[in-house]
């Protein structure tokens, strides 16, 4: 199912360019790509990157208003590259990283921020690959819980937690 879900992902993309100019090549970035990470990226490669992968945790407060992830979508478009966004559940607190509790997201304690991601993402009018929650088979990213709860449980927690997310950004 996956493989066929990224097949359609790259089809639907696919449409948007003519088969000559389609070369898909990415950069992932540390923090919110801007146009001068944008231009030390074509600098180093040689050219511009189809796709910039960069990372976005929730906000604790649950009303983080998206001026960065704006500025961010507003270059990337302008570049013409396609915005690769992970999507954590976690945010840090003085240097430590904390994880949203699966059941705060399934009950809808961050559809506030959700709502506000999907109204940026819409804004742009761009294909926006989301990613959520990378690399959820290892015990470092034990999203949905915290580390020591991380086990057995842990893909039903994340596959909750995908639905959800996937449900709410679909409507």
């Amino acid at each position: 199912m996956k493989k066929i879900l990224f097949l359609l992902l790259i089809l639907s993309t696919l449409k948007l360019f003519s088969i000559e100019d389609v070369k898909f090549f990415g950069a992932a970035v540390e923090k919110f790509p801007n146009r001068k990470s944008v231009y030390k990226l074509e600098y180093e490669f040689g050219f511009t990157p189809s796709i910039i992968e960069f990372y976005l945790q929730f906000d604790k407060n649950n009303q983080n208003l998206f001026s960065n992830l704006e500025n961010t979508l507003d270059t990337l478009k302008s570049f013409s590259i396609i915005p690769s966004i992970t999507l954590e559940p976690m945010y840090y607190q003085n240097d430590e990283e904390i994880t949203i509790s699966y059941k705060d997201i399934i009950e809808g304690k961050y559809d506030l921020f959700l709502t506000s991601f999907a109204k940026e993402i819409k804004k742009v009018k761009l294909p926006v690959i989301i990613r959520f929650a990378q690399e959820m088979n290892l015990s470092r990213y034990h999203w949905g819980s915290d580390k020591n709860s991380y086990g057995p449980n842990s893909p039903d927690i994340y596959i909750k937690m995908y639905r959800y997310i996937y449900d709410f950004l679909k409507k």
